[in-house]
């Protein structure tokens, strides 16, 4: 840890008594997390069997030249700072290689937004307004601040459904007789190790214990998210369910006059339907037992109904949500569109709160940066055809032009021809109704989008006519003139300065031009234009974007 963060930290004022875990407790917790998962076979579950969830399990390769594999399932890290744990956790133990998905809860905004950038699953900001009694892991370890350890430690032990829990506490934890008896409840607990920060990266005097919670087979282990709805919907021992109506109805939220704030309108009529879902549960206690009883429906059917109708609340105003951020997601070709889309699965897990859906959009901002510059590769090498492109003069193979006539191949360093027009063959694709479900074309247009070149999109039109992809401004020239063929193909006409500025950036992307000069010399354009057609560039999505949600 660097003085510098600790700096930035403070400054921001989100220093939150964060005291980096050690090396050697990390290692403590990480031996004792696989010695852990070695124990499946003294606790009757089998060699080589998985827990039914696959979570927290050690695997024996069938052959030496195969790695043995550990399986942690979902490792969450509450109050994760850098992240250090979680890539000490999720690292391969030498010859033994680790399966697992990495999630934290962080509320320091450097930190948090660099969990983003790593991959993490970041599933809240502020520990204190997320709730955990819907969701599972193999692994949950804390280090939390140590002001607030029993009251991290207390939220902890009563929301989290974990295998195994790690808590690196204050040793006066022992002298609290509420917390030790929540402890014991929970699960079978051991203190595997007991140290002190006074040779830390920041130095301090508290001395601590690393506590194990074992919660897979003792028998206080108890179902969190069922002690939840009893607290605060009922028991269901002498009352059963009734339908709610979860269909979201937003007419009343004003969406398309609120712009500015979908975040803030969508989080309010989430907690609205939220509040109205408990209130007809709660309602139950007016309903005689005996008469529901006789219509086959038990206390588990209750429960699992309530489960699933906080899940599906979560996931429809995540899904929501996402149909608004179209800043982003019109920057992406329909492939990138669904890949994206599809890595965002885990995000209807999370409380829909403004934390996290300023969280989600840093993390869509930060891939799809990335996926702009991956989608014009796959859309330019797409028009690639031995009749669409133009040889680089610096190939070694192909000089003077005479591949062309010479050989078949192509060259190993190209461009798309500027005076030729442009066939792709099979550059549409349809489903079985004949309607277009992706087309070069409108990928065309979304990467001149990311470049600079403005454009109202493609429309559908039929085979045989032409299509035009017009630009923002009537005064700007057209960015592309198009026509489909019954076959699949399409026939392209590119607005040149387009076209010279998507070769120029493809080079630089797969590494073909390093400098202006190389411009220069390859399209004897001038050294002046030649500067100027290196310094372009796809333009990136900032963190300001978020201002578009209202996050």
């Amino acid at each position: 840890m660097s003085a510098l963060t600790v700096k930035h930290l403070k400054e921001n004022n989100e220093d939150f008594e964060w005291y980096p875990t050690t090396t050697e407790m990390l290692e403590c917790v990480k031996v004792d997390i696989l010695k852990l998962a070695k124990t499946e076979l003294s606790l009757g579950i089998g060699a080589g069997r998985k827990y039914k969830d696959d979570m927290l399990y050690f695997k024996d390769a069938w052959s030496p030249e195969y790695k043995d594999n550990l399986y942690l399932g979902d490792v969450i890290d509450i109050g994760a700072g850098d992240g250090r744990a979680l890539a000490h956790f999720t690292s391969d133990y030498g010859n033994i290689e680790v399966h697992a998905k990495p999630y934290a809860i962080e509320k320091a905004t450097l930190h948090a937004n660099n969990l983003i950038r790593q991959n993490v699953k970041l599933i809240g900001r502020d520990f204190s307004d997320i709730s955990l009694v819907d969701k599972k892991f193999g692994v949950t370890f804390c280090n939390p601040p140590y002001s607030e350890f029993k009251e991290w430690t207390k939220k902890i032990l009563s929301e989290v459904n974990s295998k195994s829990i790690y808590l690196i506490i204050p040793e006066r934890w022992k002298n609290d007789d509420e917390l030790k008896y929540q402890i014991e409840d929970k699960g079978e607990f051991e203190v595997i190790g007991s140290y002190d920060f006074l040779d830390a990266d920041r130095k301090a005097r508290a001395k601590i214990d690393i506590i194990r919670i074992d919660c897979r087979v003792t028998s206080n282990s108890q179902d969190t998210f069922n002690d939840w709805i009893a607290k605060n919907i009922g028991t269901f021992d002498k009352y059963e369910e009734v339908e709610f109506e979860d269909n979201i109805d937003l007419s009343e939220t004003n969406i398309e006059e609120h712009n500015d704030k979908i975040a803030e309108v969508l989080t309010k009529s989430c907690n609205d339907a939220r509040y109205k879902m408990i209130q007809n549960y709660k309602q139950l206690s007016s309903i005689d037992f005996a008469v529901i009883e006789q219509l086959g429906i038990s206390r588990k059917q209750v429960l699992e109904k309530i489960k699933d109708d906080i899940r599906s609340l979560k996931n429809k105003y995540w899904r929501k949500m996402f149909d608004h951020t179209d800043s982003i997601t019109k920057r992406l070709t329909s492939k990138m569109r669904n890949k994206i889309l599809s890595e965002v699965i885990w995000f209807s897990e999370l409380d829909f709160t403004i934390s996290n859906i300023y969280s989600v959009v840093i993390w869509a901002i930060e891939n799809s940066n990335k996926y702009t510059k991956e989608q014009a590769i796959e859309v330019y090498d797409k028009m690639m055809s031995f009749d669409n492109v133009t040889a680089y003069k610096s190939n070694t193979k192909w000089t003077d032009g005479g591949w062309r006539y010479n050989n078949k191949q192509i060259p190993e360093k190209w461009s798309l021809n500027l005076d030729y027009r442009i066939v792709v063959e099979n550059g549409v694709t349809t489903d079985y109704n004949s309607r277009v479900t992706s087309s070069i074309y409108s990928d065309l247009a979304t990467v001149a989008d990311t470049m600079g070149f403005k454009n109202k999109g493609c429309y559908g039109v039929d085979t045989g006519e032409k299509g035009f992809c017009f630009a923002d401004v009537e005064t700007d020239p057209m960015v592309l003139e198009y026509k489909r063929f019954k076959n699949g193909n399409v026939h392209l006409k590119i607005n040149q300065d387009f076209l010279m500025m998507l070769n120029v950036e493809i080079g630089k992307l797969k590494g073909w031009i390093m400098k202006p000069k190389d411009v220069q010399d390859e399209w004897n354009v001038t050294e002046e234009e030649a500067v100027k057609l290196f310094g372009k560039s796809i333009t990136l999505l900032t963190d300001t974007n978020i201002k578009l949600l209202g996050v």
